[in-house]
């Protein structure tokens, strides 16, 4: 079997890779402000010239590439994660915490859609391996339920 060829990130979707696990959990608002931020910020950053690229950067590449949009970005990052680290960004769907202001009768599949309630999504770093190191440091129940442990 050949060995696995990992692309190494650029320096834009490093930083968002960081800023991800330093916040542990994200609101899918909160990643793409995140994402929005990095590929502005950094969209006409040059690195200092070495002894790669044509165009000047040390690896000739660009490394303010962020991907064609988040959902490309995350599949960028997950490409080299899981092979190198068996790390993933996961993504869960949750329904909005329970609002005791707003607790009436559940919405009907008849309601509109503005009527509804959306499912809120959380994004994070996981291990996707079940070794010593997962179940050592895995969030353990709350009782305060699943929006406070994302």
């Amino acid at each position: 079997m050949a060995p696995t060829t990992i692309t190494p990130l650029s320096n834009s979707q490093k930083l968002f890779l960081q800023r991800l696990l330093v916040a542990h959990t994200l609101t899918d608002g909160d990643l793409k402000k995140l994402y929005r931020s990095i590929r502005k910020t950094f969209s006409d950053v040059d690195v200092p010239g070495g002894d790669g690229g044509e165009d000047g950067t040390a690896s000739g590449r660009d490394e303010a590439y962020m991907g064609t949009d988040l959902g490309h970005c995350l599949g960028l990052i997950n490409d080299s994660l899981m092979p190198a680290f068996n790390l993933e960004i996961a993504t869960v769907a949750l329904p909005p915490p329970y609002d005791p202001e707003h607790a009436g009768g559940e919405p009907s599949d008849d309601d509109p859609p503005s009527a509804r309630r959306r499912l809120v999504k959380y994004h994070s770093v996981v291990n996707r391996a079940n070794d010593g190191v997962a179940k050592s440091y895995a969030a353990g129940p709350s009782r305060a339920g699943p929006h406070a442990m994302a």
